[in-house]
Protein backbone atom coordinates (compact mmCIF):
# COMPACT_ATOMS: atom_id res chain seq x y z
CA UNK A 1 0.00 0.00 0.00
CA UNK A 2 1.57 3.33 -0.83
CA UNK A 3 -0.41 6.56 -1.84
CA UNK A 4 1.41 9.35 -4.01
CA UNK A 5 -0.18 12.19 -2.46
CA UNK A 6 -3.74 13.33 -0.16
CA UNK A 7 -6.10 12.61 -3.04
CA UNK A 8 -4.96 9.22 -3.66
CA UNK A 9 -5.38 8.43 0.03
CA UNK A 10 -8.90 10.36 0.10
CA UNK A 11 -9.96 8.10 -2.72
CA UNK A 12 -8.92 4.88 -1.11
CA UNK A 13 -10.75 5.75 2.26
CA UNK A 14 -14.02 7.18 0.13
CA UNK A 15 -13.96 3.69 -0.84
CA UNK A 16 -13.73 1.96 2.45
CA UNK A 17 -16.49 4.30 3.77
CA UNK A 18 -13.80 5.98 5.64
CA UNK A 19 -14.41 9.59 4.30
CA UNK A 20 -17.75 11.54 3.53
CA UNK A 21 -18.66 14.49 1.22
CA UNK A 22 -20.18 17.24 2.53
CA UNK A 23 -21.27 19.21 -0.05
CA UNK A 24 -23.59 21.86 1.52
CA UNK A 25 -21.92 25.31 2.24
CA UNK A 26 -19.92 24.91 5.80
CA UNK A 27 -18.83 28.10 7.42
CA UNK A 28 -15.04 28.04 8.41
CA UNK A 29 -15.96 30.58 11.85
CA UNK A 30 -16.69 27.48 14.00
CA UNK A 31 -18.92 25.63 12.54
CA UNK A 32 -16.46 23.33 10.34
CA UNK A 33 -14.35 22.68 13.37
CA UNK A 34 -17.36 22.00 15.45
CA UNK A 35 -18.53 19.17 12.77
CA UNK A 36 -14.93 17.82 12.78
CA UNK A 37 -14.73 18.19 16.73
CA UNK A 38 -17.75 15.80 16.88
CA UNK A 39 -16.83 13.33 14.41
CA UNK A 40 -13.15 13.05 15.86
CA UNK A 41 -14.73 12.10 19.21
CA UNK A 42 -16.67 9.46 18.35
CA UNK A 43 -13.77 8.00 15.80
CA UNK A 44 -16.06 8.98 12.87
CA UNK A 45 -15.34 9.21 9.08
CA UNK A 46 -12.30 11.79 7.57
CA UNK A 47 -14.54 14.54 6.34
CA UNK A 48 -14.27 16.60 3.09
CA UNK A 49 -15.73 20.00 2.83
CA UNK A 50 -16.40 21.12 -0.93
CA UNK A 51 -17.82 24.16 -0.36
CA UNK A 52 -16.71 27.07 2.19
CA UNK A 53 -18.98 29.88 2.75
CA UNK A 54 -15.69 32.30 2.35
CA UNK A 55 -15.64 31.02 -1.06
CA UNK A 56 -11.97 29.02 -0.93
CA UNK A 57 -11.54 25.48 -1.99
CA UNK A 58 -12.58 22.49 -0.18
CA UNK A 59 -11.03 21.57 2.84
CA UNK A 60 -10.08 17.87 4.53
CA UNK A 61 -10.19 17.24 8.14
CA UNK A 62 -9.78 14.09 10.39
CA UNK A 63 -7.88 12.24 7.63
CA UNK A 64 -5.66 10.58 10.43
CA UNK A 65 -9.14 10.41 13.00
CA UNK A 66 -8.08 6.83 13.92
CA UNK A 67 -5.25 4.10 14.45
CA UNK A 68 -6.78 2.23 11.17
CA UNK A 69 -6.27 5.43 8.82
CA UNK A 70 -2.65 6.46 10.59
CA UNK A 71 -1.72 2.94 9.71
CA UNK A 72 -3.04 2.74 6.17
CA UNK A 73 -1.60 6.39 5.75
CA UNK A 74 2.17 4.55 6.44
CA UNK A 75 1.44 1.43 4.10
CA UNK A 76 0.43 -1.11 6.93
CA UNK A 77 -2.58 -2.43 7.74
CA UNK A 78 -1.69 -2.18 11.70
CA UNK A 79 1.01 0.42 13.65
CA UNK A 80 2.32 -2.89 15.02
CA UNK A 81 3.32 -4.24 12.05
CA UNK A 82 5.83 -1.20 11.11
CA UNK A 83 7.23 -1.08 14.94
CA UNK A 84 7.90 -4.96 14.05
CA UNK A 85 9.90 -3.55 11.03
CA UNK A 86 12.00 -1.23 12.88
CA UNK A 87 12.71 -3.41 15.74
CA UNK A 88 13.92 -6.36 12.97
CA UNK A 89 16.29 -3.32 11.84
CA UNK A 90 17.10 -2.45 15.31
CA UNK A 91 18.07 -6.13 15.95
CA UNK A 92 20.18 -6.31 12.86
CA UNK A 93 22.31 -3.30 13.79
CA UNK A 94 22.62 -4.52 17.44
CA UNK A 95 23.53 -7.97 16.66
CA UNK A 96 27.01 -7.47 15.84
CA UNK A 97 28.76 -9.11 12.54
CA UNK A 98 27.16 -11.67 11.03
CA UNK A 99 28.88 -15.29 11.00
CA UNK A 100 27.26 -16.90 7.73
CA UNK A 101 27.73 -15.85 4.19
CA UNK A 102 23.83 -16.00 4.14
CA UNK A 103 23.38 -13.90 6.76
CA UNK A 104 25.96 -11.20 5.44
CA UNK A 105 24.00 -11.27 1.99
CA UNK A 106 20.69 -10.39 3.72
CA UNK A 107 22.67 -7.50 5.88
CA UNK A 108 23.92 -5.83 2.78
CA UNK A 109 20.33 -6.59 1.26
CA UNK A 110 18.54 -4.86 4.14
CA UNK A 111 21.49 -1.80 4.14
CA UNK A 112 20.34 -1.59 -0.05
CA UNK A 113 16.88 -1.35 1.38
CA UNK A 114 18.02 2.11 3.58
CA UNK A 115 19.68 3.65 1.18
CA UNK A 116 16.79 3.70 -1.20
CA UNK A 117 14.15 5.56 1.28
CA UNK A 118 16.57 8.60 1.71
CA UNK A 119 15.15 11.49 0.24
CA UNK A 120 15.47 12.06 -2.96
CA UNK A 121 15.79 16.06 -4.38
CA UNK A 122 13.87 16.48 -7.49
CA UNK A 123 13.97 19.35 -10.33
CA UNK A 124 10.26 20.10 -9.90
CA UNK A 125 6.73 18.68 -8.60
CA UNK A 126 3.40 19.09 -8.13
CA UNK A 127 3.43 21.40 -5.13
CA UNK A 128 4.70 24.29 -7.11
CA UNK A 129 1.96 23.94 -10.19
CA UNK A 130 1.02 27.42 -8.89
CA UNK A 131 3.42 29.67 -7.71
CA UNK A 132 3.02 33.23 -6.57
CA UNK A 133 6.49 35.36 -4.88
CA UNK A 134 5.69 38.50 -5.91
CA UNK A 135 1.94 39.32 -3.52
CA UNK A 136 1.40 36.11 -1.71
CA UNK A 137 -0.85 36.61 0.86
CA UNK A 138 -2.81 34.33 3.66
CA UNK A 139 -6.20 35.65 2.91
CA UNK A 140 -6.36 33.29 -0.13
CA UNK A 141 -6.50 29.92 1.96
CA UNK A 142 -9.73 29.21 3.90
CA UNK A 143 -8.53 29.75 7.71
CA UNK A 144 -10.80 28.75 10.78
CA UNK A 145 -11.86 29.81 13.76
CA UNK A 146 -11.74 27.04 15.63
CA UNK A 147 -13.33 28.10 19.69
CA UNK A 148 -15.25 30.92 20.71
CA UNK A 149 -12.37 32.08 22.58
CA UNK A 150 -9.78 31.53 19.94
CA UNK A 151 -8.08 35.29 19.17
CA UNK A 152 -7.90 34.94 15.39
CA UNK A 153 -8.23 32.38 13.13
CA UNK A 154 -5.74 29.59 12.06
CA UNK A 155 -4.08 26.87 9.65
CA UNK A 156 -4.43 24.45 12.22
CA UNK A 157 -1.99 21.47 11.66
CA UNK A 158 0.95 22.40 9.31
CA UNK A 159 4.15 20.93 9.44
CA UNK A 160 7.27 23.11 9.51
CA UNK A 161 10.06 22.47 7.46
CA UNK A 162 13.82 24.03 7.97
CA UNK A 163 17.05 23.07 8.67
CA UNK A 164 19.94 23.71 11.25
CA UNK A 165 22.20 25.90 9.02
CA UNK A 166 24.79 24.56 11.67
CA UNK A 167 24.50 21.18 10.73
CA UNK A 168 22.45 21.22 7.77
CA UNK A 169 20.31 18.43 9.40
CA UNK A 170 16.25 18.64 8.02
CA UNK A 171 14.21 19.85 11.35
CA UNK A 172 10.44 19.26 10.83
CA UNK A 173 7.15 19.33 13.25
CA UNK A 174 3.74 20.17 13.59
CA UNK A 175 2.78 23.97 14.42
CA UNK A 176 0.06 26.03 14.56
CA UNK A 177 -0.39 28.76 12.40
CA UNK A 178 -2.30 31.93 14.21
CA UNK A 179 -2.84 34.26 11.61
CA UNK A 180 -1.41 37.75 12.24
CA UNK A 181 -1.70 39.76 9.11
CA UNK A 182 -2.11 39.04 4.94
CA UNK A 183 1.76 38.18 5.28
CA UNK A 184 2.56 36.89 9.12
CA UNK A 185 1.55 34.64 11.29
CA UNK A 186 2.28 33.45 14.95
CA UNK A 187 3.51 29.66 15.35
CA UNK A 188 2.54 28.09 18.25
CA UNK A 189 4.90 25.07 18.71
CA UNK A 190 2.35 21.84 20.86
CA UNK A 191 5.28 20.43 22.71
CA UNK A 192 9.05 21.45 23.08
CA UNK A 193 11.49 19.12 20.85
CA UNK A 194 13.87 20.30 18.12
CA UNK A 195 12.43 23.19 17.07
CA UNK A 196 12.01 25.29 19.67
CA UNK A 197 16.06 24.31 20.17
CA UNK A 198 17.10 25.35 16.71
CA UNK A 199 14.59 28.71 17.59
CA UNK A 200 17.22 29.57 20.84
CA UNK A 201 19.96 28.81 18.87
CA UNK A 202 18.19 31.50 16.22
CA UNK A 203 18.26 34.08 18.73
CA UNK A 204 21.75 33.42 19.83
CA UNK A 205 23.11 33.10 16.48
CA UNK A 206 21.35 36.13 14.91
CA UNK A 207 19.89 36.61 11.67
CA UNK A 208 16.88 34.66 9.93
CA UNK A 209 16.05 31.28 9.19
CA UNK A 210 14.32 30.29 5.88
CA UNK A 211 11.36 28.20 6.53
CA UNK A 212 7.94 26.81 5.31
CA UNK A 213 4.96 25.89 6.46
CA UNK A 214 3.81 22.42 4.48
CA UNK A 215 -0.49 21.45 4.34
CA UNK A 216 -0.68 17.83 2.78
CA UNK A 217 1.30 15.68 0.49
CA UNK A 218 1.88 11.82 0.65
CA UNK A 219 0.40 10.02 3.38
CA UNK A 220 3.24 8.70 5.23
CA UNK A 221 5.37 11.54 4.93
CA UNK A 222 2.82 14.12 6.58
CA UNK A 223 2.35 11.67 9.19
CA UNK A 224 6.04 10.96 9.87
CA UNK A 225 6.91 14.75 10.07
CA UNK A 226 3.57 15.61 12.74
CA UNK A 227 5.65 12.83 14.52
CA UNK A 228 9.06 14.64 14.36
CA UNK A 229 12.44 12.55 15.14
CA UNK A 230 12.63 9.04 16.61
CA UNK A 231 16.12 8.79 18.68
CA UNK A 232 17.97 10.79 15.78
CA UNK A 233 15.99 9.29 13.05
CA UNK A 234 15.27 11.44 10.17
CA UNK A 235 11.41 11.68 9.77
CA UNK A 236 11.45 11.78 5.97
CA UNK A 237 13.95 8.32 5.92
CA UNK A 238 10.98 7.08 8.09
CA UNK A 239 8.09 8.00 5.74
CA UNK A 240 10.17 6.10 2.92
CA UNK A 241 11.27 3.16 5.66
CA UNK A 242 7.58 3.43 5.82
CA UNK A 243 6.79 3.44 2.04
CA UNK A 244 9.91 1.47 0.63
CA UNK A 245 10.59 4.37 -1.22
CA UNK A 246 12.45 7.74 -0.76
CA UNK A 247 10.47 10.78 -0.39
CA UNK A 248 10.73 13.31 -3.22
CA UNK A 249 11.76 17.08 -2.16
CA UNK A 250 12.22 20.55 -4.47
CA UNK A 251 13.52 23.36 -3.25
CA UNK A 252 11.78 26.33 -2.27
CA UNK A 253 11.33 29.20 -4.61
CA UNK A 254 11.75 32.62 -2.39
CA UNK A 255 13.60 30.79 0.53
CA UNK A 256 16.57 28.07 1.00
CA UNK A 257 14.13 25.20 2.37
CA UNK A 258 13.60 21.83 0.97
CA UNK A 259 9.85 20.65 0.75
CA UNK A 260 8.00 17.57 -0.24
CA UNK A 261 7.22 17.50 -3.63
CA UNK A 262 3.55 16.43 -3.34
CA UNK A 263 2.52 18.60 -0.75
CA UNK A 264 -1.09 20.57 -1.45
CA UNK A 265 0.16 23.90 -0.47
CA UNK A 266 3.42 25.24 0.72
CA UNK A 267 3.81 28.94 2.38
CA UNK A 268 7.63 29.80 2.20
CA UNK A 269 9.05 32.50 4.59
CA UNK A 270 11.47 32.99 7.25
CA UNK A 271 11.74 33.63 10.87
CA UNK A 272 13.99 36.30 12.69
CA UNK A 273 16.26 36.02 15.35
CA UNK A 274 14.47 37.70 18.74
CA UNK A 275 11.18 38.10 17.03
CA UNK A 276 8.26 37.05 19.66
CA UNK A 277 4.75 37.98 19.60
CA UNK A 278 1.76 37.07 22.22
CA UNK A 279 -0.73 36.54 19.80
CA UNK A 280 -3.91 35.47 21.89
CA UNK A 281 -5.27 32.72 23.24
CA UNK A 282 -5.85 29.30 21.60
CA UNK A 283 -8.27 26.43 22.93
CA UNK A 284 -4.85 23.99 21.27
CA UNK A 285 -5.24 21.52 24.60
CA UNK A 286 -8.46 22.45 25.47
CA UNK A 287 -8.50 24.95 27.42
CA UNK A 288 -7.78 28.96 26.07
CA UNK A 289 -3.88 29.78 27.01
CA UNK A 290 -2.00 32.38 25.80
CA UNK A 291 1.58 31.30 26.33
CA UNK A 292 5.04 32.72 25.76
CA UNK A 293 5.62 34.48 22.84
CA UNK A 294 5.94 32.29 20.12
CA UNK A 295 8.03 33.04 16.81
CA UNK A 296 6.53 34.87 14.04
CA UNK A 297 6.89 33.16 10.33
CA UNK A 298 7.11 35.53 7.79
CA UNK A 299 5.42 35.32 4.41
CA UNK A 300 7.77 35.26 1.01
CA UNK A 301 5.81 32.97 -1.50
CA UNK A 302 2.46 31.00 -1.41
CA UNK A 303 2.95 27.51 -3.88
CA UNK A 304 0.16 24.95 -4.07
CA UNK A 305 -1.12 22.12 -6.75
CA UNK A 306 -3.84 23.32 -9.42
CA UNK A 307 -6.39 21.99 -7.40
CA UNK A 308 -5.31 21.59 -3.73
CA UNK A 309 -7.02 20.75 -1.22
CA UNK A 310 -6.07 22.25 2.26
CA UNK A 311 -6.07 20.22 4.83
CA UNK A 312 -6.50 20.85 8.52
CA UNK A 313 -5.69 18.85 11.90
CA UNK A 314 -8.58 20.88 14.35
CA UNK A 315 -7.48 21.12 18.41
CA UNK A 316 -9.41 21.10 21.63
CA UNK A 317 -10.35 18.52 23.94
CA UNK A 318 -8.63 15.08 23.61
CA UNK A 319 -9.14 12.92 21.83
CA UNK A 320 -8.77 14.61 18.60
CA UNK A 321 -6.97 13.98 15.28
CA UNK A 322 -3.51 14.31 17.56
CA UNK A 323 -4.15 11.65 19.74
CA UNK A 324 -4.36 9.21 17.01
CA UNK A 325 -0.63 10.56 15.69
CA UNK A 326 0.61 10.16 19.03
CA UNK A 327 -0.58 6.68 18.91
CA UNK A 328 1.88 6.40 16.20
CA UNK A 329 4.41 7.76 17.49
CA UNK A 330 4.44 5.72 20.85
CA UNK A 331 3.95 2.48 18.58
CA UNK A 332 7.30 3.53 16.61
CA UNK A 333 9.10 4.91 19.67
CA UNK A 334 8.58 1.59 21.83
CA UNK A 335 11.28 -0.37 19.35
CA UNK A 336 14.13 2.57 20.23
CA UNK A 337 13.08 2.51 24.44
CA UNK A 338 13.08 -1.55 24.41
CA UNK A 339 16.22 -1.38 22.94
CA UNK A 340 17.37 1.82 25.65
CA UNK A 341 15.36 0.12 29.00
CA UNK A 342 16.00 -3.22 29.34
CA UNK A 343 12.81 -4.79 30.96
CA UNK A 344 10.27 -2.46 29.82
CA UNK A 345 7.99 -3.94 27.41
CA UNK A 346 5.59 -1.81 26.52
CA UNK A 347 3.53 1.73 27.16
CA UNK A 348 0.77 3.25 26.47
CA UNK A 349 -0.17 6.87 26.40
CA UNK A 350 -4.48 7.21 26.47
CA UNK A 351 -5.77 9.27 24.46
CA UNK A 352 -7.78 11.46 26.73
CA UNK A 353 -4.69 12.13 28.79
CA UNK A 354 -3.66 15.20 26.39
CA UNK A 355 -1.32 13.30 24.20
CA UNK A 356 1.39 12.85 26.50
CA UNK A 357 0.47 13.65 30.35
CA UNK A 358 -0.09 10.37 31.93
CA UNK A 359 1.21 6.44 30.42
CA UNK A 360 1.10 3.20 31.17
CA UNK A 361 4.36 1.04 31.60
CA UNK A 362 4.37 -2.90 31.69
CA UNK A 363 7.69 -3.66 32.82
CA UNK A 364 9.31 -6.94 33.70
CA UNK A 365 12.03 -6.03 36.47
CA UNK A 366 15.29 -8.67 36.82
CA UNK A 367 16.28 -6.73 40.57
CA UNK A 368 15.13 -5.14 43.59
CA UNK A 369 15.30 -1.10 42.33
CA UNK A 370 14.77 -2.23 38.55
CA UNK A 371 11.50 -0.84 38.10
CA UNK A 372 11.93 2.37 39.44
CA UNK A 373 15.13 1.97 37.21
CA UNK A 374 12.98 1.88 34.01
CA UNK A 375 10.87 4.30 35.42
CA UNK A 376 13.65 7.02 35.52
CA UNK A 377 14.73 6.27 32.27
CA UNK A 378 11.45 6.91 30.43
CA UNK A 379 11.66 10.61 31.76
CA UNK A 380 14.52 10.25 30.75
CA UNK A 381 14.62 9.20 26.83
CA UNK A 382 11.03 8.51 25.76
CA UNK A 383 7.94 10.02 27.88
CA UNK A 384 9.91 13.90 29.37
CA UNK A 385 6.35 15.40 29.53
CA UNK A 386 4.76 12.81 31.22
CA UNK A 387 3.72 14.09 34.41
CA UNK A 388 2.02 10.58 35.99
CA UNK A 389 3.72 7.57 34.77
CA UNK A 390 1.88 4.03 36.32
CA UNK A 391 4.73 0.92 35.93
CA UNK A 392 2.71 -2.48 36.44
CA UNK A 393 3.71 -6.11 35.41
CA UNK A 394 3.75 -7.70 31.77
CA UNK A 395 0.73 -9.47 32.28
CA UNK A 396 -1.49 -6.49 32.46
CA UNK A 397 -3.93 -5.14 28.95
CA UNK A 398 -2.28 -1.55 29.17
CA UNK A 399 -5.78 -0.60 27.06
CA UNK A 400 -8.14 -2.46 29.60
CA UNK A 401 -8.97 0.70 32.04
CA UNK A 402 -10.49 -1.55 34.90
CA UNK A 403 -7.52 -3.96 34.62
CA UNK A 404 -5.02 -0.77 35.31
CA UNK A 405 -7.01 0.72 37.64
CA UNK A 406 -7.26 -2.64 39.86
CA UNK A 407 -3.43 -2.85 39.60
CA UNK A 408 -3.69 0.72 41.09
CA UNK A 409 -5.84 -0.50 43.75
CA UNK A 410 -4.51 -3.84 44.47
CA UNK A 411 -0.80 -3.39 43.97
CA UNK A 412 -0.05 0.50 45.24
CA UNK A 413 0.97 2.01 48.96
CA UNK A 414 1.25 5.49 48.71
CA UNK A 415 3.55 5.86 51.28
CA UNK A 416 5.83 3.62 49.39
CA UNK A 417 5.57 3.48 46.00
CA UNK A 418 5.36 7.01 45.02
CA UNK A 419 8.57 8.56 43.16
CA UNK A 420 8.32 12.24 43.18
CA UNK A 421 10.01 14.15 40.50
CA UNK A 422 10.46 17.52 39.01
CA UNK A 423 11.36 18.26 35.06
CA UNK A 424 10.25 19.91 31.77
CA UNK A 425 6.42 19.72 30.85
CA UNK A 426 4.02 20.84 28.54
CA UNK A 427 4.07 24.66 28.78
CA UNK A 428 0.20 24.49 27.73
CA UNK A 429 -0.24 22.60 30.68
CA UNK A 430 -2.44 24.91 33.13
CA UNK A 431 -1.56 23.23 36.51
CA UNK A 432 1.95 23.76 37.20
CA UNK A 433 3.19 27.71 38.82
CA UNK A 434 5.94 28.22 36.36
CA UNK A 435 4.34 27.20 32.17
CA UNK A 436 6.78 24.12 30.92
CA UNK A 437 8.37 23.67 34.51
CA UNK A 438 6.16 21.29 37.30
CA UNK A 439 6.25 17.81 39.15
CA UNK A 440 6.20 14.19 37.98
CA UNK A 441 5.06 11.40 40.09
CA UNK A 442 5.51 7.66 39.16
CA UNK A 443 3.31 4.85 40.68
CA UNK A 444 4.67 1.49 41.29
CA UNK A 445 1.98 -1.05 40.71
CA UNK A 446 4.00 -3.86 39.85
CA UNK A 447 3.46 -6.71 42.41
CA UNK A 448 6.59 -6.55 44.98
CA UNK A 449 6.96 -10.31 45.61
CA UNK A 450 9.65 -11.00 48.84
CA UNK A 451 10.56 -7.22 48.60
CA UNK A 452 12.97 -5.55 51.23
CA UNK A 453 10.97 -5.04 54.39
CA UNK A 454 8.34 -6.44 53.51
CA UNK A 455 6.92 -8.74 56.62
CA UNK A 456 4.62 -10.89 54.55
CA UNK A 457 4.29 -12.71 51.21
CA UNK A 458 2.53 -11.42 48.37
CA UNK A 459 -0.68 -12.66 47.05
CA UNK A 460 -1.12 -14.76 44.06
CA UNK A 461 -3.79 -13.49 41.76
CA UNK A 462 -7.35 -15.22 41.06
CA UNK A 463 -7.15 -16.41 37.32
CA UNK A 464 -9.15 -18.64 35.30
CA UNK A 465 -7.13 -21.55 34.12
CA UNK A 466 -6.45 -21.18 30.10
CA UNK A 467 -7.74 -25.07 29.47
CA UNK A 468 -10.87 -24.12 30.89
CA UNK A 469 -10.88 -20.61 29.14
CA UNK A 470 -10.31 -22.23 25.50
CA UNK A 471 -13.25 -24.89 26.74
CA UNK A 472 -15.76 -22.31 27.07
CA UNK A 473 -14.66 -20.40 23.79
CA UNK A 474 -15.58 -23.38 22.31
CA UNK A 475 -18.83 -23.63 24.21
CA UNK A 476 -20.00 -20.15 23.93
CA UNK A 477 -22.23 -20.45 20.96
CA UNK A 478 -23.98 -23.42 22.62
CA UNK A 479 -24.60 -22.01 25.42
CA UNK A 480 -26.34 -19.00 23.60
CA UNK A 481 -24.76 -16.59 25.66
CA UNK A 482 -23.75 -12.63 24.30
Amino acid sequence: MRFRHLSEFARFLEERGELRRVHAPISPDLELAAIVDRLTQRRGPAVRFERIENGHGPIVANLFGSPRRVAWALGVQSLDELAGRIAKLLGMTQGGLPETLGDRLRVVGQLRELAAIGPKLARSGPCQEVVNTAAPAFDVLPALRCWPGDASPTLPGAALFTADPATGERVTGTVHVQLLGARAAALHLPVPGPLAGLLARLDERGGRLDAALVFGGEPATTVAAHLGPQFGFDPLALAGFARGQGVALVRGRSAEVEVPAEAEVVAEGYLAAGERRCAGPLALDGTYQTGPPTAVFHLTALTHRTDSTLPVMIYGRPPTEASYLALAEERLRLPFLRLALPGLVDYHVPAAAAHRSLAVAAVRPAYPGHARQILHGLWGLGLPLAKVVVLVDDDCDLRQEAEVLWRLTANVDPARDLILAEGPLNPLDPAPPQAGYGGHVGVDATRKGAAPGRGRPWPEPAVTPDELQARLDHRWAELGLP
